[in-house]
């Protein structure tokens, strides 16, 4: 199962009340959390990707710098060009929301390449 973390279930049988046990569910579903049929904890959200995770530069890290290595550039593009104020203005009115604007081919390119990079730091392999 590659991608899938299985752990023990770390309170079945610790005496939880039912509701009790449910309130812990429904905060484990949350965070990306379920039962398998064994009732043990796996996870069943996506993890170590750079759509999901927030990543920075060690080097960088280690003279105190935070260098992030994430799609935080899409979001602070979408901020820049007014789009996120446009979605959360819709939102709050209840309004349909507005259709997200394609990236321009630098941020395309940027974007593609910081993925490339994230892959072979994290494999050790070569994208091509």
């Amino acid at each position: 199962m590659n991608g899938v973390l299985v752990v023990r279930n770390p309170v079945a049988g610790r005496g939880r009340a039912q509701g009790e046990w449910n309130d812990v569910r429904r905060r484990l579903t949350a965070a990306g959390v379920a039962f398998d049929e064994r009732r043990e904890l796996m996870l069943v959200d996506t993890f170590g990707t750079a759509d999901e995770d927030r990543f920075w530069d060690l080097a960088a890290y280690e003279k105190g710098q935070q260098v992030e290595l994430s799609k935080e550039l899409v979001r602070q593009y979408y901020r820049k060009i007014g789009y996120h104020e446009r979605l959360m203005a819709a939102r709050k009115a209840g309004r349909p929301e507005p259709g997200i604007p394609p990236l321009p081919d630098n941020v395309l390119k940027e974007v593609s390449d910081l993925y490339i990079s994230l892959f072979e730091r994290l494999t050790g392999d070569r994208f091509r």
